[in-house]
């Protein structure tokens, strides 16, 4: 039927798109292995995230993105650690001598009258 009639006419009548004649469904893989490499990578970097992990499966020569180890790693339960970053404060109590300040008493009358830094 093929040679007899145009691929178009023939998906027309039918109604069917003529990118599906062409189509050719992947093999969905097995992600076993995919999040046996996760877990590993997890457990030497636990402070990575997806994205990290997802650079360093790569570099170990596995074929994925972003978007999937981000689903395979919520659907694992990991998450990376999340490091807190230290709260500054001044420290007021040390032995150095503190400055006067000069400025408090001023009347500030125009622009680049004063200027002030740390």
């Amino acid at each position: 039927m093929r040679g007899e009639y145009p691929t178009s006419v023939v998906c027309e009548v039918l109604e069917y798109g003529r990118s599906n004649l062409y189509y050719q469904a992947r093999e969905v893989g097995d992600e076993s292995s995919i999040k046996a490499a996760i877990m590993d990578v997890a457990g030497r970097y636990p402070k990575y995230g997806y994205r990290r992990i997802t650079r360093q499966l790569q570099r170990e020569g596995h074929q994925v993105n972003h978007k999937r180890v981000a689903r395979l790693m919520g659907e694992m339960g990991l998450c990376s650690k999340v490091v807190k970053r230290r709260q500054r404060t001044t420290n007021s109590n040390h032995q150095f001598r503190r400055y006067a300040n000069l400025v408090i008493e001023l009347v500030i009358e125009r622009p680049d009258q004063v200027w002030v830094g740390d």
